[in-house]
Order: structure tokens, then C-alpha cells, then sequence
């Protein structure tokens, strides 16, 4: 037989141990949902940083033709006599 003292001292401990153990399953499935919208914030992210360095490239390829466009100007504009605007 079962002492009665016993048995009423350790149902406090398992339903501790059952509380933490549901605790710990909703921790677990709240770093899971965190993950996920980790893994998709840093998926957009690269996609932004991607996007960046595209427009980056457009930008120094065009700051490129301006200056070669104005120094063909300056060039023109040396040639020519007569009045400076």
C-alpha cells in the first residue's frame, strides 16, 4: 500500500514538473514561430541589400557617362572661339 504523507508530498512536485513541462512546450513553439519570422525578415533583407547594391551599380555607371559627357563638353566648348556663356 501507498502511504498517504508520501503520495501527498510528491503530487505538488509532479504537477510542478507538469507545469514546467507545458511551460517549456510553449517556449519551444514560441522560439519556433520567432525563427520563422527571423528566417523571413532576413530573407527580405538580402533582397533589399541586393536591390541596393543594383541601384548603386545603375548609379556609378551613370555618374560615369556625366562626367565623360561633360568633359567631351569642356572639349567642344575649349574648341569653339568666341564668347563664354
Amino acid at each position: 500500500m501507498s502511504n498517504p504523507l508520501m503520495t501527498s508530498c510528491l503530487l505538488p512536485t509532479q504537477v510542478d514538473i507538469l507545469n514546467t513541462e507545458a511551460h517549456n512546450a510553449r517556449l519551444v513553439e514560441a522560439l519556433s514561430l520567432l525563427d520563422g519570422e527571423l528566417k523571413d525578415k532576413e530573407a527580405a533583407i538580402g533582397k533589399y541589400e541586393s536591390e541596393v547594391r543594383r541601384r548603386t551599380d545603375e548609379i556609378e555607371k551613370k555618374t560615369r557617362e556625366v562626367d565623360q559627357l561633360n568633359k567631351k563638353l569642356e572639349r567642344i566648348v575649349a574648341a569653339q572661339p568666341g564668347e563664354v556663356l
